[in-house]
């Protein structure tokens, strides 16, 4: 399947959404709460990252820890391991954001693997010590790598969610079967919880003998909507969207990326 960016399509939020991080989700369904782990990074020789406070004023010296810290972020090599994300990741990618929205820098490693474009992502945040606290390590999240934009609100918690998709492939005719819309937040951990889902259902034309598909939607609890449902609960979640954000991703290659790569990669996300 070719390497694309999907057009966004219409994501459903339900008014749980407007739970806080801090609070039980309202959202059944299965979601993931992983907690920041802190990772040894290269020291910073400036006295300004001793206070998060005095690192959030300087977006300059974030990006030169994230850039003197290229060692934890870049692709990987294990021996032992049966996995290696130099060589086996797809449409690997790095980006510079703020996912959560408190002016502390994270990049992002994003790609994908196998027949059904599973995804990784590996989120590094900035330290208040000036270092690198790795905020999540997995599979099967979002599809971060093939995101061009993430729409975001904030709930009454002042919980910053971004809106994001998680999809799997019919490898031999190269079309979706499963698209998961979730909501993702990092303010407590990375958090990702179901919004809604659309299945797609194979099927072969006996006259012309065409593969096609035919779109089931369902709710954040797996209960089955029908379109003119899925579209108005879609049109009570447009009333929650503050905005927009762009990634600007960065092909992982041989080299490291540049400084100037990296902060470009920021402006582009802040709108700048």
């Amino acid at each position: 399947m070719n390497n694309y960016r999907k057009t966004a399509v219409s994501i459903l939020l339900c008014s749980s959404l407007l739970t806080g991080c801090t609070q039980e989700s309202d959202i059944t369904g299965s979601s993931t709460d992983t907690g920041p782990t802190t990772i040894a990074t290269e020291e910073t020789t400036s006295e300004e990252a001793t206070t998060s406070t005095l690192l959030s004023d300087d977006i300059e010296m974030q990006l030169q820890i994230i850039y003197d810290n290229y060692d934890t972020w870049k692709l990987q090599t294990v021996d032992d391991s049966y996995f290696s994300e130099e060589n086996e990741l797809n449409g690997a990618s790095f980006a510079v954001t703020d996912l959560d929205n408190d002016r502390m820098l994270e990049i992002i490693k994003s790609g994908w693997a196998g027949t059904s474009h599973n995804t990784f992502n590996a989120i590094y945040e900035v330290s208040e010590e000036g270092g690198l606290v790795l905020i999540t390590e997995e599979w099967e999240s979002p599809d971060l790598w093939n995101m061009d934009t993430v729409r975001y609100y904030t709930d009454d918690a002042g919980c910053r969610w971004n809106l994001v998709t998680n999809m799997t492939t019919e490898n031999s005719v190269g079309i979706p079967r499963y698209v998961a819309y979730l909501r993702l937040s990092i303010d407590n951990g990375f958090v990702t919880e179901p919004c809604c889902a659309e299945y797609y259902d194979l099927e072969v034309n006996e006259e012309t003998g065409e593969n096609g598909s035919v779109c089931r939607y369902y709710d954040a609890d797996d209960n089955e909507l029908t379109q003119e449902e899925f579209e108005q609960l879609n049109s009570e979640y447009d009333a929650l969207v503050e905005g927009e954000s762009e990634f600007d991703w960065i092909p992982a290659i041989d080299e490291q990326p540049s400084l100037e790569q990296l902060e470009a990669s920021y402006q582009t996300f802040i709108g700048s």
